[in-house]
C-alpha cells in the first residue's frame, strides 16, 4: 500500500480502544473574552501593584461605594465560543421568513451595491470612528456627509442641508420644532385635508407650520394642493414642511420648486436595507439661501447650551448617510433616473393589469409607485386578494375599511410634475461609475480619518471599545436586513426572540423592570425616560410637577432633553470632590417640593466619581415626591459591579453603541433603551402600529391593559435600529456574566492606572475619598495657560500621535 493511504490510530493510552470514537467531539474554546479584553492577566497583575493592590477585587471597593455594589454574579448565559455563537445566531433568525414586502410606509426593497456593502458597511475603517468633532481626524467622512448633504440639497431643491437625522419620524418632530420656534407658538397638532380648511385655520394666527406628504401615503402625488398651501402659509408667516420620497424626486418636481420651506424624509431608498426597521439615515433640508456647508463642532450644542440647545440630539446616522451618499456618487443622476423610472413603468403596468381585471384604483392623481386598490363587486373580493398574496408570498398593507395598498419597485400625463431641472451635477456624482474608480475614491477619503484600525480612542463617556467581526455578522444576512418593520408577527419569530432575550439580559444587568428597545439614541432614551415620568404624574393628577433638577456633573444633553419633554430646569451645585452638593440639593429640592418631577443623574457623573451620596440624593427626591432618572451612558463603568435600578432609580437609558459594542459609525447609529421600574412601565414607548413587545421582570408581557391610553411612539418602527440589536445579543454571549464584568473592572483600572501615571505631572480634578476615579478622570489644564497653552493645543497635539 502506497505510504500516502496509510491511516495511523495512535492508542492515547495503553488501555485504550476505539470504542472512544463515538463520544462527542470537543467543542471550540469560549475564548473571546481574553480577545476583546485588551491587557492580558500579566497586564493587569502589573497595573494593580502600580496602584497599590493584589487583587482586582480589592481595587474595586475603593472604586465603588460598598452600599451599591453588587454582592452576587449577574444571573446570565455563560460565555460561548464564537463558532458556536454563530450556529446560533444562524439557527435563530433562520425562524424570519423574507417574503417580498410592498408595505410601504417609508420602507422599500433596495439593492445594496456589493461594493458599498463589503468597503463602507462592513469596513471597520468607516464603521469604528467617532463623531467628527476633529475635523483634523475626520477630513474623510466630513467629505461623503457633505457629498450626502449635497445630494440631499438638490433633490429637495432647498438649499441647506443637515448631515442625517436618526428616522423620518424624528426629522418631522424636529421640522416641526423649527416651526414652532419660528413664530413662537405653543404646540397644536390638528389633522387638515382639504385646502380651504388649511386657509381658514392658518389664517387664525394660532399655527405655526404645516406638515404634508408628498407623495402621500397612498401614493397620490398633489402637486398643486402643495403649491396652494405654500401661498397660504407664505402669506400668513407660516412653514410648509413636506415629508418626501428621494428615489420620486429624481422624476417630479421639488419641494423647494413647489413652494416648501422644509423637506424631510428618509434615505432608506438610496441602497440601506430595511433591517426590520433601522438603522437608515433621515434627512431634513430648509430654504435658507445660504452654502450647505457642514460645521463639525468639537464641542455639542448641549454642552455649550444645555437646556437652551434647539435639541437634545448629538448624533445621527452617520454611516447610514455615507452610503447612502456612495449609492448616489455610485449610480449618478441617470443611473438613479432609470432606477426611479424602471420602478415607475412597473406601477403603470400593474395599475393596467388591476383595471383589466375589474379592480378600481382609488388614487386620483398622479402616482409614483404606490397605489391604493378597492374592492370590486365580486363577494370576498379582499379576502381573495389576500389568500393570492399569501400563496405568492408578498406582504400589502390592507385597510380596515378594505382596499390594499402596494408599494411597487401616468406621471408624463401631468407636465406640471416632470422634473425640469438637473440634479447631482457635481463632478463627484458624475465620475465613479466604475467599481475600480468607486473602490479608490472609497479608500482615499477613508485613509484621511481616524479609527479604532489606526489606534485607541481614549473617550470616556462615549466607550469606544473592540466592535467584533463575528458580532457584526448577522447584519449582512438577509433574514436579518430584508424584513419590512411591519410584516406580520409570524414572520418574524426569530427577531421576537432574540429581542425578548436582549430584553431580559438588560434588565438583569441594570436591575429595571421593564425595558424599551425602540430609542434610536441615548438622546431619545432620554426624552422617553422624562415622557415616562410626566406621563406617570398626570396620571396621578400631578400635573404641576414641572421642576428638573440636573447637577452641573449631568451630560449636556440631559438639561436639551429636560426642555424638550415640557420639564424647567434648575440646577444641583457640585462640591471641589465633583459629588453632588447635598445641601444645596436639600435647598432644591425643599424650594420646589411642589412642583418637582425628577433629578436626572449621570453615574458615575461626567466628572469621573463614584458618588458615595446617591442613594441618599435618592431618598431625598423621592421624599419630595420626586422620580430619579439615572443617565445610563457610563454603564460600561457598572455592568455586574453594581445596577442602576437596586441603587433607588426610577428609570434609565442606556447606549447599546457604548457599553454593548454597536460601533459607532463616524457619528451614528446608535440604539438607546430606556429601562424604568413597574410603575413607570405603562408610560414606555408603544408604537401606534405593532402591539409592541416589552417584556417584564416576571416574564409577561406588556399587554393592552398594562398600556397607558396615551402611550406615544419614539420612532419610526416600533423596535427601532432592530437590526442592531443582534451585536449587543452576541456581545452579551460570547462575553458571558464574569466577561462582562471582567469588562468594566479592566475599563476602571486602565483609568486608575493612567490618573496614577499622571498624577505628579499633572493636577487631576476630581477623585473619590480613597484617590480614586472611575472609568475617565479630568485634568485641569490651567496651568499651562501662563505659557499660552489651552486644552485645544493638547488635543491637537495628541492628534499628532494618532489619537
Amino acid at each position: 500500500m502506497p505510504s500516502c493511504s496509510r491511516l495511523l490510530i495512535r492508542s492515547l493510552s495503553s488501555g485504550s480502544n476505539i470504542s472512544s470514537i463515538d463520544e462527542k467531539p470537543e467543542a471550540p474554546k469560549a475564548d473571546f473574552v481574553h480577545r476583546h479584553i485588551g491587557p492580558s492577566e500579566k497586564d493587569i497583575n502589573h497595573m494593580l501593584q502600580f496602584c497599590g493592590f493584589n487583587r482586582i477585587e480589592d481595587f474595586i471597593s475603593k472604586v465603588i461605594p460598598d452600599s451599591i455594589s453588587l454582592k452576587r454574579d449577574l444571573k446570565l448565559e455563560n460565555e460561548t465560543s464564537e463558532a458556536e455563537l454563530i450556529r446560533r445566531l444562524k439557527l435563530l433568525m433562520s425562524k424570519n421568513e423574507v417574503w417580498r414586502s410592498y408595505i410601504g410606509q417609508g420602507y422599500y426593497g433596495t439593492i445594496t451595491p456589493s461594493t458599498i456593502q463589503r468597503n463602507i458597511f462592513e469596513n471597520p475603517g468607516w464603521y469604528t470612528s467617532y463623531t467628527p468633532y476633529q475635523p483634523e481626524i475626520s477630513q474623510g467622512r466630513l467629505e461623503s456627509l457633505f457629498n450626502y448633504q449635497t445630494m440631499i440639497s438638490d433633490l429637495t431643491g432647498l438649499a441647506r442641508a443637515n448631515a442625517s437625522l436618526l428616522d423620518e419620524g424624528t426629522a418631522s418632530a424636529e421640522a416641526m420644532c423649527m416651526a414652532v420656534r419660528n413664530l413662537n407658538i405653543e404646540i397644536e397638532v390638528v389633522s387638515i385635508d382639504n385646502v380651504e380648511h388649511v386657509k381658514e385655520i392658518i389664517s387664525t394666527g394660532q399655527f405655526s407650520g404645516y406638515l404634508l406628504q408628498y407623495p402621500d401615503t397612498e401614493g397620490n402625488i398633489w402637486d398643486e394642493k402643495i403649491r396652494a398651501v405654500a401661498e397660504i402659509t407664505k402669506l400668513n408667516k407660516t412653514l410648509l414642511i413636506t415629508a418626501t420620497d428621494l428615489l420620486a424626486l429624481t422624476l417630479i418636481e421639488s419641494p423647494g420648486s413647489l413652494g416648501a420651506d422644509i423637506a424631510v424624509g428618509s434615505s432608506q431608498r438610496f441602497g440601506i436595507p430595511m433591517g426590520f426597521g433601522g438603522p437608515h439615515a433621515a434627512f431634513i433640508s430648509d430654504a435658507m439661501n445660504q452654502p450647505a456647508y457642514r460645521l463639525a463642532l468639537q464641542t455639542r450644542e448641549q454642552h455649550i447650551r444645555r437646556d437652551k440647545a434647539t435639541s437634545n440630539i448629538c448624533t445621527a446616522q452617520a454611516l447610514l448617510a455615507n452610503m447612502a451618499a456612495f449609492y448616489a456618487v455610485y449610480h449618478g443622476p441617470e443611473g438613479l433616473k432609470q432606477i426611479a423610472s424602471r420602478i415607475h413603468r412597473n406601477t403603470l403596468r400593474l395599475v393596467s393589469a388591476l383595471e383589466n381585471a375589474g379592480y378600481k384604483i382609488a388614487n386620483q392623481t398622479a402616482v409614483f409607485d404606490t397605489i391604493k386598490v378597492l374592492p370590486n363587486s365580486k363577494p370576498n373580493c379582499l379576502q381573495s386578494i389576500r389568500r393570492k398574496a399569501f400563496e405568492k408570498r408578498v406582504n400589502l398593507l390592507y385597510y380596515p375599511n378594505g382596499g390594499a395598498e402596494h408599494s411597487i419597485f401616468a406621471i408624463n400625463t401631468y407636465p406640471n410634475l416632470i422634473r425640469k431641472n438637473s440634479y447631482l451635477t457635481h463632478p463627484v456624482f458624475n465620475s465613479f461609475h466604475s467599481e475600480t474608480e468607486l473602490l479608490r475614491y472609497m479608500k482615499k477619503l477613508e485613509n484621511k480619518d481616524i479609527s479604532l484600525v489606526h489606534s485607541m480612542i481614549p473617550l470616556g463617556s462615549c466607550t469606544m471599545k473592540l466592535n467584533g467581526t463575528t458580532e457584526l455578522l448577522a447584519c449582512s444576512w438577509d433574514n436579518v436586513n430584508k424584513l419590512h418593520p411591519f410584516v406580520p408577527k409570524n414572520q418574524v419569530t426569530g427577531y421576537l426572540e432574540l429581542i425578548a432575550q436582549l430584553e431580559n439580559d438588560i434588565k438583569e444587568i441594570t436591575g429595571y423592570d421593564y425595558v424599551s428597545l425602540a430609542p434610536n439614541s441615548g438622546a431619545q432614551g432620554e426624552y422617553a425616560g422624562l415622557k415616562a415620568i410626566r406621563g406617570y404624574l398626570d396620571r396621578k393628577g400631578e400635573h404641576k410637577r414641572t421642576i428638573c433638577l440636573i447637577p452641573t456633573s449631568a451630560h449636556g444633553t440631559n438639561p436639551a432633553s429636560a426642555q424638550m419633554a415640557g420639564m424647567t430646569v434648575k440646577h444641583v451645585k457640585t462640591t471641589s470632590t465633583g459629588s453632588l452638593d447635598m445641601n444645596h440639593l436639600e435647598e432644591q429640592t425643599s424650594l420646589y417640593k411642589d412642583h418637582l418631577a425628577a433629578i436626572m443623574i449621570t453615574y458615575p457623573s461626567t466628572f469621573g466619581v463614584f458618588d458615595s451620596n446617591v442613594q441618599k440624593v435618592c431618598e431625598i427626591v423621592h421624599e419630595a415626591g420626586g422620580q430619579v432618572f439615572m443617565d445610563g451612558a457610563n454603564l460600561n463603568a457598572q455592568v455586574g459591579l453594581c445596577r442602576p435600578g437596586d441603587i433607588g432609580s426610577d428609570v434609565s437609558h442606556i447606549n447599546l453603541h457604548k457599553t454593548f459594542s454597536i460601533p459607532h459609525g463616524g457619528g451614528g447609529p446608535g440604539c438607546g433603551p430606556v429601562c424604568a421600574k413597574s410603575h413607570l412601565a405603562p408610560f414606555l414607548p408603544q408604537h401606534y402600529l405593532y402591539d409592541h413587545t416589552c417584556v417584564g421582570r416576571s416574564g409577561h408581557k406588556m399587554n393592552t391593559e398594562n398600556k397607558s391610553s396615551d402611550h406615544f411612539a419614539i420612532c419610526s418602527a416600533p423596535f427601532g435600529s432592530a437590526s442592531l440589536l443582534p451585536i449587543s445579543w452576541a456581545y452579551m454571549r460570547l462575553l458571558g456574566p464574569k466577561g462582562l464584568k471582567r469588562a468594566s473592572q479592566t475599563a476602571l483600572l486602565n483609568a486608575n492606572y493612567m490618573l496614577k501615571r499622571l498624577r505628579d505631572y499633572y493636577n487631576i480634578r476630581y477623585v473619590n475619598s480613597a484617590g480614586m476615579c472611575a472609568h475617565e478622570f479630568i485634568i485641569d489644564c490651567s496651568q499651562f495657560s501662563k505659557q499660552n497653552i489651552d486644552v485645544i493645543d493638547i488635543a491637537k497635539r495628541l492628534m499628532d500621535y494618532g489619537m
